[in-house]
């Protein structure tokens, strides 16, 4: 095959796969949705704040939090939970929050460090 050829199929599958990745694994492309409820940390540092995601008839519904600095305003997506419609929030210490919720009638808790723990449901089974 000719050099055109090749530099065609490399960019075609280049595209495939940013799209498999940003479908899949990145966390800043998710829906916003409407704010459920914020939780200051202990000491004011951190917000931590969790959002209805409705994805409409097809789909249920889903929780995403999201990490707030209160010094600088950064917000980071570090939760992302299908199939739940509600989700509370305990702060354990300033970096470590417990995230409780109901997903298929199922209860499940996850405790993450805001600095540098993540949780999405598409990468937890």
């Amino acid at each position: 095959m000719k050099k055109p050829v090749w530099a065609a199929l490399l960019l075609i599958l280049a595209v495939i796969a940013l799209g498999a990745y940003r479908y899949f694994f990145d966390m800043s492309a998710l829906p916003k949705g409407e704010l459920l409820a914020s939780y200051p940390s202990p000491a004011g540092t951190y917000r931590m704040d969790l959002y209805l995601c409705n994805g409409g008839a097809t789909t249920d519904y889903a929780v995403r939090g999201a990490i707030v600095s209160t010094g600088t305003g950064r917000a980071k997506n570090i939760y992302w939970q299908y199939h739940q419609a509600d989700a509370g929030v305990h702060w354990i210490n300033e970096e470590t929050v417990l995230i409780s919720g109901t997903v298929l009638g199922e209860e499940r808790d996850v405790v993450l460090n805001v600095t540098k723990d993540r949780y999405d449901w598409r990468n937890a089974r």
